[in-house]
Order: C-alpha cells, then sequence, then structure tokens
C-alpha cells in the first residue's frame, strides 16, 4: 500500500526519519519502509510548538528571548542530566495560563456567595468544591494570550492553538564548512542545485568557505560575514511546514503548496462520465429535392402513360 496513489495522514510527532530505524518486530527492511514511505503522499499534523521568534509574549519577552533564557537555564551544572525538549514552551504556557485563570477567579469570588450565605476566597479552596471548580474552568475557557508556543486559550479541557500541517518532501541539506567539519543549517525544498561534495585541503580551524560556483573552489571568506551554505548532502527528505492552521479562528493559512506525484492534483471523486444527445439534421438541399421530385413525378407519368398504351393497343398485333 504505497506509491504515488496512496495517501498517508499521520501524527507529526515522530522522530524525524521515524521509518528508517532498525525494528526487528518488521519483516521489511530500512530500504523498503524508506521507498513505501518516501514514495507516497505523506501528511502529517502535530501542534505547533514555538510562536514568531519576534512576537512580544504576555511575559514581556519574546520567544527569540525565551529561548536564549532556557538554553542558558539548561547549561548550569545541577541541570547538566536534563535536556531540552520542544514542548517545553508548553510547560511555560500553562502556568501562565493557570496564573491569569487564577487572578480572575479571585476576583469573581469576592463578589460571589455560596449556597450557605458565605463567601470564599482561593485560600479556601478543596478537591471537593464543585462551585470553584465551576469557576476555575468558566475563566480557564476566557483566558487568551500570546504565549512562546502562540496564541493559547481553551475550550473545555482542550488548549487550542496553532497546529502545523506538514508534508514529507525530498529537497537538500546545506551545510557550512568551519574547518573540517560540516553541520547542517537549513533543509531547502525549491533549490535544485546539487555539486559534489568539496573538501578543502588548506582548512584551518577558524577557517570558513563558500563555493564559487564560476571557478568550483571553495574560497575562503570570514566567519564573522554571512554568506550562502554549500550544498553537503543531497535527496534528503524531511517533514516541510506548508500550512497553519488557526483552530480558535477556523482558518487555515498556507504557507507553501502542496507537492503533488507526477505534479498534477488528483481527482476528489469518481470521474463522471456525461453523454448529451445532440440530433442534427442532415438533409439534402431544396433544389436539388426539388428536382429529384420533379424527375419521379415524370417518370411515374410516362409510365402510366405506356401502361395505358400497352393496355388500349393490347388486341393489336
Amino acid at each position: 500500500m504505497f506509491g504515488a496513489g496512496y495517501f498517508w495522514l499521520l501524527v507529526g510527532w515522530y522522530n524525524s526519519n521515524w521509518y528508517t530505524e532498525e525494528n526487528g518486530a518488521l519483516e521489511c527492511t530500512t530500504e523498503q519502509m524508506a521507498e513505501a514511505v518516501e514514495s507516497s503522499m505523506y501528511i502529517s499534523t502535530q501542534a505547533r510548538l514555538l510562536g514568531g521568534e519576534n512576537v512580544t509574549t504576555v511575559s514581556g519577552i519574546t520567544v527569540s528571548e525565551y529561548q536564549t533564557l532556557l538554553e542558558e537555564h539548561i547549561q548550569q551544572d545541577r541541570l547538566s542530566r536534563y535536556s531540552l525538549i520542544g514542548q517545553a514552551a508548553y510547560g511555560y504556557d500553562s502556568i501562565w495560563a493557570m496564573a491569569l485563570a487564577l487572578n480572575r477567579s479571585a476576583e469573581i469570588l469576592k463578589t460571589t456567595s455560596y449556597d450557605d450565605g458565605l463567601r470564599r476566597g482561593l485560600e479556601n479552596f478543596t478537591y471537593s468544591d464543585k462551585n470553584m471548580s465551576t469557576i476555575f474552568f468558566n475563566t480557564l475557557e476566557e483566558v487568551y494570550f500570546e504565549g512562546v508556543s502562540g496564541p493559547v486559550s481553551f475550550s473545555g479541557a482542550d488548549r487550542i492553538g496553532i497546529i502545523n500541517i506538514e508534508q514529507l518532501r525530498g529537497g537538500h541539506l546545506w551545510s557550512g564548512l568551519r574547518g573540517t567539519l560540516w553541520s547542517v543549517a537549513e533543509f531547502s525544498v525549491d533549490d535544485q542545485w546539487t555539486p559534489e561534495e568539496l573538501i578543502s585541503e588548506t582548512a584551518g580551524e577558524d577557517a570558513c568557505f563558500i563555493l564559487d560556483t564560476s571557478l568550483d573552489q571553495l574560497l575562503p571568506v570570514s566567519c564573522e560575514e554571512r554568506h550562502s551554505f554549500i550544498c553537503k548532502k543531497v535527496a534528503v527528505f524531511q517533514e516541510v511546514v506548508i500550512a497553519e492552521h488557526d483552530v480558535a479562528k477556523n482558518r487555515i493559512d498556507w504557507l507553501r503548496s502542496i507537492s503533488w506525484p507526477g505534479g498534477e492534483v488528483p481527482l476528489d471523486h469518481t470521474p463522471e462520465v456525461i453523454f448529451t444527445r445532440v440530433e442534427i439534421y442532415e438533409g439534402i438541399p431544396t433544389i436539388i429535392y426539388v428536382i429529384n421530385c420533379s424527375l419521379a413525378g415524370l417518370g411515374i407519368l410516362l409510365a402510366i402513360g405506356c401502361l395505358i398504351f400497352n393496355i388500349y393497343y393490347k388486341n393489336q398485333k
């Protein structure tokens, strides 16, 4: 069940190139798995993990600043056994969501009387207090703010945010050369230039190089300047975000067009064949019709005349 005629719709939180990992429980090889996945129409969806880099969040910092602070924090010696995960932003935003909901709940509780006529504050909460729990859930549904994971709002107990729609595409990994080490910098599905791998024998530890396409060789440049990257690996496959679904606004923003197998959009229904019956009169010109009728009439008259003549003179020899 693979090839251009099949469509795969999967969750998007699998590891990158998950289908190339060895799995003893499968009868097929990793090469067969790669052929099956990469030759089919592969679409995945997952919640967007981070908002725009320069978007100011409810905490007053941008997403880029949040990432910098988080990376600095995780480098502490006491946190050496921990590693960063993409979902960290959701934990950060959940604290803000709870804080905003509790602040709003505290204001409501100041003017709310219970069945016993008494008023209670947050400090009086118990897990058996259904009235206060209802207030918490109602205020949580009213929460809306710009978090580091994107816009945050709730519908019941469900977080509403941005859903990434991704497609597995073949492309190129572009890398920069620093010394003799390659580091992946960017994945491109648009640029079709695929030069051979180039390694400079004179590369020093602090040297950076760019590829001069006219000379087809590496040229040393300053590592402090921004330059084009050199293609290290070609024909790799990676999930590329093609659209974003804003659940709260019920809107899909297309960032790229879908890449269809064969370059054509397939039919979304069985082709309907419509037969149309057209009646066309095909006759001879009127003048020819009149002439033919006249000649036919004359022939009939001559035949009748001959018949009468034969009958009248039948006894004569």
